[in-house]
């Protein structure tokens, strides 16, 4: 309600996103919950063809991408998002290791930069337990992996394929054209909200409330351009605007703890897509938008607490 006194006389549309950020979460993660503790073979049966369904599908879309990005260049922009990574998580959960590398590769030769790292931190949490493996197999298996991997990526590096990943690596606080290259004008949110919140210090503990606006600003066209926004594509600063810093604090701490405490649970589809669903979202806006990422949390929240594995979603993900 703060945030709709404050902004009483400029409310919009744009107030009914604000309500549905706070509101779904809870009706997501209830949602979330019944699935893990209803699930059974057959559920598993409908998940599993689903999702391989959704692999051939994203493997066609991304060979079309790259044939008109590379071959025909009917498509100039270099960086195509999908939701590969979310199958990726799938793959590996059910040991489909030869569709998981042919993922592995289209996401990468994509150029989409939040999709590589959510793949890579799939790829890294599952098979972490090669690290501390004295099995001769797994260690052979870790040294061929990092070996693929490198020269996989020294040859990207030469033929320009990551010159995305290197505008990223450019950032630079003290330049704006940099910053905003670098963060695909996520930085200037940033300032945005930093400056919002110092006007009146009372919100970083309140936040901005429902109705709230910031305004950021840059000059990547060689003019200043002004634009208000109601939300942060980083979604700790985000939340901290919403809500404020003790709300944001505390749902990151949360979902730290989830992810340390199900950490035996590294090659269960659910919890790997409860981590790259979180980690992704850090940087994506997608926790105010996209409800998948609030069942996982409800999912997981079961998955961690069976701790005798009593429930399928345990051994069954």
């Amino acid at each position: 309600m703060w945030g709709m006194y404050e902004h009483w006389n400029t409310l919009d549309t744009k107030l009914f996103s604000s309500i549905y950020t706070f509101l779904m979460p809870i009706f997501s993660i209830s949602f979330g919950v019944h699935f893990a503790k209803n699930y059974t073979y057959q559920l598993k049966g409908y998940v599993d063809k689903y999702m391989m369904r959704s692999f051939y599908l994203l493997v066609i879309v991304h060979l079309l991408y790259l044939f008109f990005h590379y071959v025909v260049p009917l498509i100039p922009y270099y960086g195509f998002g999908t939701k590969m990574d979310f199958v990726v998580a799938y793959l590996l959960g059910n040991k489909h290791l030869l569709k998981y590398l042919i993922a592995f590769f289209l996401i990468f030769a994509s150029g989409k930069r939040a999709t590589s790292l959510n793949v890579l931190l799939i790829s890294i949490i599952f098979y972490s337990s090669l690290l501390v493996s004295k099995k001769l197999k797994n260690r052979l298996i870790l040294f061929f992996s990092v070996l693929l991997f490198s020269g996989g990526m020294y040859y990207a590096y030469q033929n320009d394929y990551l010159r995305r990943f290197q505008t990223t690596l450019e950032f630079d606080i003290t330049d704006d054209r940099a910053a905003y290259l670098a963060t695909s004008g996520r930085w200037n949110e940033v300032v945005g909200v930093y400056e919002f919140m110092n006007e009146k210090p009372i919100r970083w503990l309140i936040g901005g409330g429902i109705g709230g606006k910031y305004e950021n600003s840059d000059h990547i066209y060689g003019y200043l351009r002004k634009r208000t926004s109601h939300y942060s594509h980083v979604s700790p600063v985000g939340y901290t605007f919403l809500s404020g810093l003790p709300f944001a604090i505390v749902l990151y701490l949360y979902f730290f703890h989830m992810a340390f405490k199900g950490r035996k649970s590294n090659q269960n589809f659910y919890y790997l897509c409860f981590i790259v669903m979180i980690f992704g979202g850090i940087f994506g806006a997608n926790l105010f938008i996209d409800h998948k990422i609030w069942v996982f949390v409800g999912i997981t929240h079961v998955l961690i607490n069976d701790k005798e594995n009593k429930l399928p979603i345990s051994y069954l993900g």
